[in-house]
C-alpha cells in the first residue's frame, strides 16, 4: 500500500507491553478486516521482549501500521491515552494486543455509525470468550435491556444505570468498541485505577448513546494471568496503571464512584436530570455492594449457628437440610414439592454438605466456601471428604492453576 496525505477514517490504537506471545495474531486479525480504510497505531510501552521486532516487521509489511515506542514505561493508562492522542481519524478504536477481531468487525461498526444518528457515539459487537490458545470457550450472554426496533432490529442501547449498577458487567467489549473520536476526546479517557474504562464509557453514555450490535465479532482472551486477574494489591494495581500513583492509596471502588459523579457534573444534562443521575450513581453503585455484604454477614451468622448445632448433635443439622430443600424448591417449584421434601429427608448429612459446597463452588463464593471447609473439619471423615472433593477444583481455579498460561501484559 502507498502512503497518503488524507487521514484514514478509522484509527486503531494498540497499546502494548511485552506482548510477543499474542501480538502477531492480533495484528493479523486487524489486517484481515474487510473494511480497509484504517491505520494501526502501536504504542509500545518500552517492551523488553520481541514486541519491537514484531511491530517493525508488520510496519515494513503494511504502510497502515505505525509503530511508536515510549523511551520508558509510562504506565498502562497513559499509554492507552497516548495511543488515542496520536490518531487523527474520524473514528477510533482501542485494541488489546491479545484479542482478536472477526474480519467483518470494522465494516459492521463503521456502517452502523455512518447510518446511525449523530447522538450515537459508540457501537460495539458482542463478545466471544477464548482461552489463551485462542480456543472457543463461550458466547458472552450479556445484553443491554433496551432493544431497538425497525431498521435497527437486533441492536441494543446501553443505559447509564446498567453501566453504573452491574458489578459484573463486561465492560471490555464496550471500551474496545468503535467510537466517534471527537466525542471520546471530551471525556477524561482512561485513568489510573481499575474500572476507569467504565467511567469513560459512562461519560459517553451521558453525552449520547452507546449501542451494542447483534454480531459476535469481538474475541477476547481470558486466562489466569491476564490483567483482569492479576492478584495484585490496590496499590500495586494503581502503580501498574500509572507510575504517578506510587506511594498513594488508591481505592478503586471510591475512585470509580467519584469519577462517575464527576462524569455527571461534566455532562450537559439539566439541573433536575443531573440530580436524578447523581441518585442513580449512589443507588446503583453502592446498592449491590451493601446488599452483597449484608447477605454474606447473615449467611455467616446462619452458617456458624448451624455448624454449632450439628456438632452438638450427630443428627443432620435441620438448617442445612432446610437450605437444600429451599434450593430444590427454587429450582423445581411447588409442582415437585412432595418428591423434593422426601428427597431432602432421606439425604445423608455428607450429601447435604456436598450439595452446599457444589452450589458455592459454582457461584464462586470464596468466603462461603471457607465456611464449608469449616463444616468439613467435622470429626467424621466422610463429611470432610464430601466437601473437599467438590471444593478442590474451585480452589484450583481460584489460584489460576487450571492451565499453564504465559503471562499477559495489557498496557
Amino acid at each position: 500500500m502507498t502512503n497518503r496525505s488524507v487521514p484514514p477514517r478509522v484509527c486503531i490504537g494498540l497499546p502494548v507491553y511485552n506482548g510477543e506471545a499474542c501480538l502477531e495474531d492480533a495484528l493479523e486479525s486487524l489486517l484481515a478486516q474487510t473494511y480497509t480504510d484504517f491505520e494501526i497505531l502501536i504504542c509500545d510501552n518500552d517492551s523488553a521482549d520481541a514486541t519491537a521486532a514484531i511491530c517493525k516487521r508488520f510496519a515494513d509489511r503494511d504502510s497502515r501500521v505505525r509503530y511508536v515506542r515510549n523511551p520508558t514505561n509510562i504506565g498502562a493508562a497513559p499509554n492507552f491515552n497516548r495511543a488515542f492522542a496520536l490518531g487523527h481519524s474520524e473514528y477510533f478504536k482501542w485494541m488489546a494486543h491479545d484479542d482478536l477481531l472477526e474480519p467483518e468487525y470494522l465494516e459492521r461498526c463503521v456502517d452502523a455509525l455512518d447510518r446511525a444518528p449523530s447522538s450515537v457515539l459508540m457501537v460495539c459487537p458482542r463478545r466471544i470468550d477464548l482461552d489463551f490458545e485462542g480456543n472457543f470457550r463461550r458466547r458472552d450472554p450479556f445484553q443491554p435491556t433496551k432493544a431497538l426496533h425497525g431498521e435497527w432490529e437486533g441492536f441494543h442501547a446501553l443505559s447509564f444505570s446498567e453501566l453504573v449498577g452491574t458489578e459484573n458487567l463486561n465492560i471490555p467489549p464496550l471500551i474496545f468498541g468503535l467510537v466517534r473520536a471527537e466525542a471520546l476526546a471530551q471525556t477524561r479517557l482512561i485513568q489510573g485505577f481499575i474500572g476507569s474504562d467504565r467511567a469513560c464509557v459512562s461519560e459517553l453514555c451521558l453525552r449520547g448513546q452507546v449501542w451494542q450490535t447483534p454480531d459476535f465479532h469481538f474475541n477476547q482472551r481470558f486466562h489466569a494471568a491476564d490483567s483482569w486477574r492479576h492478584k495484585l494489591s490496590d496499590e500495586e494495581n494503581a502503580e501498574w496503571y500509572d507510575p504517578a500513583n506510587k506511594g498513594r492509596k488508591v481505592r478503586p471502588t471510591w475512585e470509580l464512584f467519584t469519577n462517575l459523579l464527576t462524569a455527571v457534573r461534566r455532562s450537559d444534562l439539566g439541573a433536575l436530570n443531573r440530580l436524578r443521575h447523581y441518585g442513580i450513581v449512589v443507588v446503583y453503585h453502592w446498592g449491590p455492594r451493601v446488599y452483597r455484604h449484608t447477605r454474606l454477614a447473615l449467611w455467616r451468622v446462619w452458617a456458624r449457628s448451624s455448624l454449632y448445632a450439628s456438632r452438638k448433635s450427630k443428627a443432620t443439622s435441620i438448617p442445612l437440610r432446610l437450605w437444600v430443600l429451599l434450593r430444590a424448591l427454587r429450582r423445581d417449584g411447588l409442582r415437585r414439592l412432595p418428591a423434593t421434601l422426601s428427597a431432602s429427608l432421606r439425604m445423608e448429612r455428607s450429601e447435604v454438605i456436598e450439595q452446599i459446597a457444589q452450589m458455592l463452588a459454582d457461584r464462586g463464593e470464596t468466603g462461603d466456601i471457607a465456611l464449608v471447609h469449616a463444616w468439613a473439619k467435622d470429626p467424621d471423615e466422610t463429611y470432610r471428604n464430601a466437601a473437599e472433593s467438590v471444593l478442590a477444583p474451585a480452589a484450583t481455579a481460584e489460584r489460576g492453576e487450571l492451565q499453564p498460561l504465559n503471562a499477559r501484559a495489557r498496557t
